[in-house]
């Protein structure tokens, strides 16, 4: 899995400098994910969230045949954390550390957070700035992203919260959803959280 995506996204690796990686390009990269945005840029739209499970979550709309528009209001999360940090107490026999990306918000696209640890990784390897970050975020255009997402390996939930954090506005947490006649209507705040880790072996510095 980790060779094909290798060698299919960005070239196989030919040797250890391959692997090493600007752990603190990435982070500032992380950091423009931070609060409320629109995250086409992010979202697999070979199948779009919501679309997949319509007969269980709204049994009406698949018997009538409607199918909800995937809009970009649809795609807007709040993240209210995202870093990129070498885990200290892990090392191999080369010397490489594993890097843990954690997200955390109210809410995750599909193949979000996979697509958005490729992002970094192609911003610790040089070929995307952490300022073309920002702007393909702003964007809102999967296709200016033609990348494939990160392998599931090491990708978990490391805690879902029942309450926002102390600090996050809760005005902001704001989820559309789509009413029986395939209108959206917004409702209230959410207090689901995730947090997820993904970590990547790269040469340690």
């Amino acid at each position: 899995m980790h060779d094909r995506w290798c060698e299919g996204s960005r070239g196989k690796p030919q040797s250890p400098a391959d692997l090493h990686l600007e752990v603190d390009a990435m982070q500032e990269a992380a950091e423009h994910l931070l609060g409320l945005h629109d995250f086409s840029t992010f979202m697999d739209n070979k199948r779009p969230a919501g679309l997949g499970a319509l007969k269980r979550k709204k049994p009406k709309l698949a018997a009538a045949g409607i199918k909800p528009v995937r809009t970009a209001e649809k795609n807007i999360r709040l993240l209210w954390q995202a870093s990129v940090q070498l885990d200290q107490n892990t090392a191999s026999d080369v010397g490489w550390r594993h890097l843990q990306i954690h997200l955390a918000g109210n809410g995750f696209l599909y193949r979000m957070v996979r697509l958005i640890a490729a992002g970094l990784v192609e911003v610790g390897h040089g070929r995307i700035s952490p300022r073309r970050f920002k702007q393909l975020l702003a964007a809102g255009d999967r296709s200016l992203l033609p990348i494939e997402a990160a392998p599931p390996q090491g990708l978990y939930l490391q805690k879902v919260l029942y309450q926002l954090p102390d600090g996050v506005d809760a005005s902001q947490a704001i989820v559309l959803s789509s009413n029986d006649d395939g209108t959206d209507s917004q409702q209230q705040p959410a207090e689901g959280a995730a947090a997820v880790s993904i970590g990547q072996p790269i040469e340690a510095a």
